[in-house]
């Protein structure tokens, strides 16, 4: 195990992920409430900004590529999600109508980068959901997704682990197949 370095100052960071040359973690201050995405160079140490908000960004997946950023934004009434070209000045906001993320929402890439799997709600049906980029509609993956509290997938898109919160208490549970929705628990 080695350390690579120190993320600036203080605040709660998340990592959103890594690439052969960087560590990218988003880094939250509370006074004065401020989100900062930052990338730590492993070969020098040193730090760099990729995006700042004032808003509430409560996850951040680098892309497999390491070129894009996906994020998600809690503003006063909505969670939003957004995409930032690493180099870019500012984010893309996508499209998504009727759709609610869960209170700790999570964006994940899939591993051929066109689409994100999100936690949530479209309209009245909850579940984990497959979002494609170019606008096709979104797809829900089969899933027992009552009460899902977070969600990982596997770098290769494969398979997603998530976990829910029921009267038994928390449990794991594994979808393999994740990009494709095939239900083999």
């Amino acid at each position: 195990m080695t350390r690579v370095g120190r993320a600036r100052a203080s605040g709660l960071v998340r990592l959103a992920g890594v690439t052969e040359r960087e560590i990218v973690y988003k880094r939250d201050l509370f006074q004065p409430s401020q989100t900062f995405i930052e990338a730590l160079d492993l070969q020098t140490g040193s730090t760099r900004e990729i995006y700042r908000s004032t808003e509430e960004v409560t996850d951040a997946s680098l892309s497999p590529d390491g070129r894009q950023l996906a994020f998600t934004v809690r503003s006063a009434k909505t969670i939003e999600v957004y995409l930032l070209h690493i180099g870019a000045a500012a984010p893309t906001k996508l499209t998504l109508p009727n759709f609610r993320l869960n209170a700790r929402p999570q964006a994940m890439w899939v591993a051929t980068q066109d689409a994100l799997i999100l936690s949530g709600a479209f309209g009245e049906e909850k579940g984990i959901w497959r979002v494609p980029l170019k606008g096709d509609p979104p797809q829900r993956l089969k899933v027992d997704a009552d009460g899902v509290v977070e969600a990982r997938l596997s770098p290769d898109g494969r398979t997603l682990a998530y976990t829910t919160q029921s009267p038994r208490g928390r449990e794991l549970w594994m979808l393999q197949g994740a990009v494709k929705g095939t239900d083999q628990r």
